[in-house]
């Protein structure tokens, strides 16, 4: 009787210790996985989180990148079982490559075990990822009134108080062989009738989340070659320019004329007469900017190297021959009537704005890229 005791209890402690084994193994497991990472690569990651730990706490609220310098540098966080500092890349050339939506970041990781500390460093190129101007077509919505808001949600009282909260619709009507190749992105509807031979190759979405992108006056003002101001009223281009024309009222072209750079007026542009218009501006920046419509008619032909913005609308009425490389911008409305032979292309790099223009509200601030990335000694 004892012996029969003896082993059943045997048998008992036999299988309590299989299951406490299969309890345990996974941690076991678990934690061999962990210290399996070698030291370098837990400060590899250590580095990785520290650039986006950047980009979320000191790119996120900017407006404008060429702000952010050596004295935003975030030293010594912890992160983990390491440490990472990170910051603006102070290395040799870099930061003459920063702009309003690019910057390099230079992050270091560390990770100490005993008396060894471990590091690893790290350079990432950072843009604002898929922004507005990589689309042929956008249509972004803004507050007419006194706020001077975004386009505000049906719950945004101080919008409500005394505003008119628009949506930027584009409609392309009556439009004789057309080639869009790039996205359109608006806020509000996209709309298409009474066309013949218009091919549309990029993707369309409407009411998209965007955000409202309004021109950098003083930027402009204090970059200009030429700054033409009041009493002048309205300002009449005739010749060929060159450089960045400043115009603080309204403009209209009404000869065939080369602009080698950049018109930003304050109030409305127009073409007119049928002339031939050519824009061939610097890598970054806009063929034009208006602070109120834009007006392309009566026959005109259009060839824009740059992108073509206007905070209120875009009018292309019996226009012929357009062909914009860049954006078509619009802070509300982009219409056409009438207009013959139109080919958008889709931006290139050249043709993506980076500096001289405001970003607020929509999504846009949550949207990032991080291109090429490099160990800090291979980056190039």
């Amino acid at each position: 009787m004892k012996k029969t005791k003896k082993g059943f209890i045997a048998i008992i402690l036999f299988f309590l210790i299989i299951a406490i084994a299969v309890a345990v193994m996974p941690i076991i497991m678990q934690t061999s996985s962990y210290f399996a990472i070698s030291e370098t690569e837990r400060a590899l990651f250590s580095a990785e989180s520290g650039i986006r730990y950047f980009i979320k706490n000191k790119l996120e609220p900017e407006n404008d990148w060429t702000t952010i310098g050596h004295v935003d540098r975030i030293i010594n966080q912890t992160f983990g079982d390491g440490v990472f500092t990170v910051g603006p890349s102070d290395d040799a050339g870099d930061s003459a490559q920063t702009t309003q939506g690019r910057i390099i970041l230079k992050s270091t990781g560390y990770v100490t075990v005993g008396a060894n500390t471990f590091s690893r460093t790290i350079k990432y190129k950072v843009a604002r990822g898929k922004d507005m101007w990589e689309n042929s077509i956008y249509s972004g919505g803004h507050c007419k009134g006194t706020t001077a808001e975004p386009c505000c949600d049906v719950d945004d009282a101080a919008c409500e108080a005394d505003d008119e909260c628009c949506e930027g619709d584009t409609t392309l009507e009556f439009i004789v062989n057309g080639i869009i190749d790039g996205d359109i992105a608006v806020t509000g509807s996209f709309n298409t009738g009474h066309n013949n031979n218009l091919e549309i190759n990029g993707e369309v979405e409407e009411d998209y989340p965007g955000p409202v992108i309004t021109i950098d006056w003083p930027y402009w003002q204090s970059n200009a070659d030429t700054v033409i101001t009041p009493p002048t009223g309205t300002h009449t281009f005739d010749t060929d320019i060159n450089g960045i024309f400043y115009v603080d009222g309204d403009v209209i072209v009404d000869s065939n004329i080369t602009v080698n750079g950049t018109i930003i007026v304050t109030g409305d542009f127009d073409i007119d007469n049928g002339n031939t218009i050519a824009f061939y501006p610097d890598a970054g920046r806009p063929s034009v900017a208006s602070g109120g419509n834009i007006n392309i008619r009566a026959g005109n032909s259009i060839i824009s190297g740059g992108a073509i913005y206007a905070a209120d609308n875009i009018f292309l009425d019996q226009s012929n021959n357009l062909q914009i490389d860049g954006t078509l911008m619009a802070g509300n409305d982009i219409i056409t009537d009438h207009t013959n032979n139109i080919v958008f292309n889709e931006p290139g790099e050249d043709e993506i704005i980076t500096e001289g223009f405001l970003v607020s509200g929509g999504s846009f601030a949550a949207r990032y890229s991080m291109e090429e990335y490099q160990e800090a000694d291979d980056f190039n």
